[in-house]
């Protein structure tokens, strides 16, 4: 569904309507769908019609003339140009499995010949009913970035049908006693028909526990007129207009006008802000209600967004993770439907304090009011989302609002192409945000591709993605490393070399545990690297355990910090355990997991996502300057797991959930420790700044037994069973996705409960 067919944003649904109506003709005259190849060959036909010279066969019928010159088609229907009764209804009974309706059959009788008859047919309103063209177009799945793929998915899984209007308006008990939302709508230099299509998404809603307050100045008499008129017809509708030029030089000019419309919009708790143009799904009001209904202490609410262009198609997906506490200060990741708590926009200085914050940062100095706007509203999320507890802040995995007449959404991270670039407005307001909130914090950037010394930084090549860099405690913690080994000497020097001489971390030691090497040069190298006073080497013999062998090396150390590490990491660049160190030292963070790269730079470990199948690396084999889906690979987070070949831990932590479980002994325990370390109230958190290499398997090698495969089945069947509740709605992925190991695809069919989403805090789960 990618290729010249699907850019821009005219040619994405042309594109579609191509492929659908092959899909049809195939259905209609063949009974099956096109195989990949037929699709591009028959689309081209349809293409070719601009090209038709006269007398020519339209792009329709061309594609339906070659289809019926298949032998295939022959066989099925015979030869010949008769149009009788039983060709029209095998037609139908191709594709729909049924005689004809009288309608169908009054349509099919214009039919001149075969070639239109084909063409009739494949036009049937209930043909697509019938079947899912997003499954048979993309039997391999799609990228959500596909925006091919996305609309067709969209109107498949995303749709609010009459009938479900039908049954949520009957339900009129269900709404008593939700909280209403207060709307606020900046009206200035606003079109009148994209105003009107604002309004009506708010008054489609089939919840009624919303007000809409609507401000604005200059106003055109059109714009004015609807405003007046929506106003008299319903008492929650308001509308304020704003003197020109009032409170000028005070603020920029959107929050001027916001404001005054926050001032008018009474004493709902719960406040949200649109644009012009901007349309609500159908829905909307009564899912967010809900959600804030259930969790009262709520300050910040966001859900899904996608765009929906002048042509209906809906593209430019952000099926979001859930939040983490770092998410904004990457750029605007809330997005545009975000709800706020009235009282804690107060708390947090109001629109004073977000304003000044935005004019700090020279953001408001622009002269487009939109772009200052945007600024404020950033700024403000900021403020609202600073210092509260992440519960406080909630994802709502529904796509429950559609931008329009853009062509694009903002960047989701905020990145520079390069040091000589503009720095963005926005990474100059989470700038200014720290500088007021967390003085001893600093936003950087750095590049995800190595520089000639082989590390990355502000050196490296390609974009400069902001990076938060935290503060290290004067006495630094001491950092026990981990490694256990069996006869893999020339990995173990390598990678003992890298901690010893290339890794600027002073306070730390090593603990090699040794499983039983028996070769000469390993015990040599044993020998050497025992006369290093960082060094202690610990002989366990018994079979290989790895959970064992990890909790019996950290009972021999007295490190303030535990680090395991496989011995097949090379050290990449010196300031990568330093890195970890500062992620570990922030509030309530407990494990830290590593970027981790194969020798040909591509990624091996960008974090872990868990269902019910398993645990999966997120994009494994994805390209050194790749991104991910939303910023996944370049921007810290917070994760279920991380890969225990790299993994900081603080020793209260360890000691605290009782270190690795020793029922699992080749798999699964790394992730089993994190799961239980959230559960006990700490974080999990992975960073793309500690960057290293892992040869993945050198150690024990891959063994492809059946005995150790059946081991990994057993020990990942315990390990859902454990966790399968938590596992089956981890948060760090949109409950509308799915991951393979090198892949993020939509999901489809997405679960049934793919909207209810998932939550970071564990306590209470079995342990």
């Amino acid at each position: 569904m990618t290729g010249p067919d699907a850019t821009g944003p005219d040619a994405v649904p042309d594109a579609v309507m191509d492929a659908n109506f092959v899909l049809r003709v195939f259905l209609t005259g063949l009974g099956r769908p096109p195989a990949p190849g037929e699709a591009d060959d028959f689309k081209a036909l349809l293409r070719r019609s601009e090209d038709a010279v006269a007398g020519d066969r339209p792009g329709r019928e061309r594609v339906a003339e070659a289809v019926i010159a298949l032998p295939e088609f022959v066989k099925l229907h015979g030869a010949g140009e008769e149009c009788t009764e039983p060709f029209l209804y095998a037609l139908v009974r191709n594709a729909m499995g049924r005689v004809p309706t009288k309608a169908e059959q009054g349509m099919l009788g214009m039919a001149r010949d075969r070639v239109s008859a084909l063409v009739l047919a494949a036009e049937m309103p209930a043909l697509l009913r019938r079947h899912d063209p997003f499954a048979l177009f993309c039997p391999d799945g799609a990228s959500p970035d596909d925006d091919c793929a996305y609309g067709l998915w969209a109107r498949r899984y995303d749709t609010f049908a009459a009938a479900e209007r039908e049954v949520a308006g009957s339900d009129a008990g269900s709404q008593a006693g939700l909280p209403r939302i207060a709307l606020l709508l900046d009206v200035t230099a606003c079109r009148p028909d994209r105003l009107a299509a604002t309004i009506g998404s708010v008054r489609a809603q089939i919840c009624d526990g919303w007000t809409l307050s609507m401000a604005g100045s200059g106003l055109s008499p059109d714009v004015t007129r609807i405003l007046q008129d929506h106003a008299r017809s319903s008492p929650d509708i308001r509308f304020c207009q704003v003197a020109e030029g009032a409170e000028a030089g005070m603020a920029p000019d959107g929050a001027v006008l916001t404001g005054a419309a926050l001032y008018e919009a009474g004493d709902e708790p719960f406040v949200a802000f649109l644009n012009c143009g901007d349309e609500l799904a159908p829905d909307a009001v009564m899912h967010i209600a809900r959600a804030l209904a259930a969790d009262p202490g709520t300050v910040l609410l966001f859900t899904d967004e996608d765009v929906r262009g002048d042509d209906g198609w809906r593209r430019t997906a952000r099926l979001k993770p859930g939040w983490s506490e770092d998410q904004l200060l990457a750029g605007d990741t809330v997005g545009q439907l975000a709800v706020f708590s009235r009282r804690r926009i107060e708390e947090a200085g109001g629109f004073a304090t977000a304003t000044a914050c935005a004019c700090d940062s020279e953001a408001g100095a622009v002269s487009d009011e939109a772009v200052s706007r945007a600024a404020v509203f950033y700024a403000l999320k900021l403020a609202v989302a600073e210092g509260v507890s992440r519960e406080r802040v909630r994802h709502l995995p529904r796509i429950l609002f559609h931008g329009r007449y853009f062509q694009d959404l903002p960047p989701f991270v905020l990145a520079r192409s390069g040091p000589d670039a503009p720095l963005p407005a926005g990474r100059r307001i989470a700038a200014s945000h720290l500088a007021r909130w967390r003085s001893d914090v600093r936003l950087t950037e750095a590049s995800l591709l190595p520089d000639a010394a082989g590390g990355g930084g502000e050196k490296g090549d390609g974009p400069l993605w902001p990076r938060v860099l935290y503060p290290l405690p004067r006495m630094l913690p001491t950092v026990s490393v981990i490694i256990p080994t069996r006869d893999s000497p020339g990995l173990l020097r390598q990678c003992v070399t890298g901690l010893l001489n290339k890794t600027d971390y002073a306070a730390l030691d090593v603990v090699i545990v040794d499983n039983g090497s028996s070769e000469d040069e390993t015990l040599c190298l044993l020998r050497e690297l025992d006369t290093d006073a960082r060094v202690t080497i610990l002989r366990l013999d018994f079979p290989f355990n790895w959970s064992r062998l990890n909790n019996e090396a950290v009972r021999s150390c007295g490190g303030d910090l535990i680090l395991l590490l496989n011995d097949d990491i090379e050290i990449l660049h010196p300031d990568w355990l330093e890195e970890m160190v500062r992620q570990i030292m922030r509030r309530d963070v407990g494990v830290v997991g590593a970027r981790l790269l194969y020798p040909d730079g591509t990624l091996q470990h960008g974090g872990v996502v868990l269902s019910e199948d398993g645990a999966t690396h997120i994009l494994r084999g994805a390209a050194p300057d790749d991104p991910g889906y939303l910023g996944q690979l370049v921007w810290q987070r917070d994760l279920l797991a991380v890969t225990g070949a790299c993994l900081l831990m603080r020793r209260d932590v360890w000691e605290r959930v009782g270190g690795l479980d020793e029922a699992f002994r080749v798999t699964c325990n790394d992730i089993d420790l994190c799961l239980r370390v959230i559960a006990a109230g700490w974080r999990v958190v992975w960073t793309p700044h500690a960057v290293l290499t892992h040869l993945d398997g050198a150690t024990r090698g891959r063994d492809v037994s059946i005995a150790r495969q059946w081991l990994h089945c057993a020990e990942t069947a315990r390990l859902v069973g454990r966790w399968h509740r938590v596992m089956r709605n981890d948060p760090a992925i949109n409950p509308a996705l799915h991951v393979t190991d090198t892949r993020v695809l939509l999901a489809w069919p997405p679960p049934p409960d793919h909207f209810d989403g998932g939550a970071w805090s564990l306590r209470g789960e079995r342990v």
